[in-house]
């Protein structure tokens, strides 16, 4: 992670979490199983059927991003 953050700031880009009950809560709620958020997301963006894996988080945590979530 560490890395990862180092790499964006050099890059100009400021490193903000985005806790995992805070992304939940913008899609469904802080408690939402990766099945609940991925059915959400399927419908939202008319995707195929997910895998149940790291890319709904990650679809979930960038949708966030996108909202404003995590700015100061």
């Amino acid at each position: 992670m560490g890395v990862l953050n180092l790499v964006a700031y050099r890059h100009g880009c400021l490193p903000i979490m985005i806790y995992p009950t805070t992304w939940k809560s913008n899609l469904d709620n802080p408690k939402a199983e990766r099945e609940d958020i991925a059915d959400i997301l399927e419908q939202m963006f008319y995707l195929n059927p997910l895998k149940l894996d790291a890319q709904v988080d990650a679809i979930s945590i960038a949708y966030a991003a996108w909202c404003g979530l995590g700015q100061h």
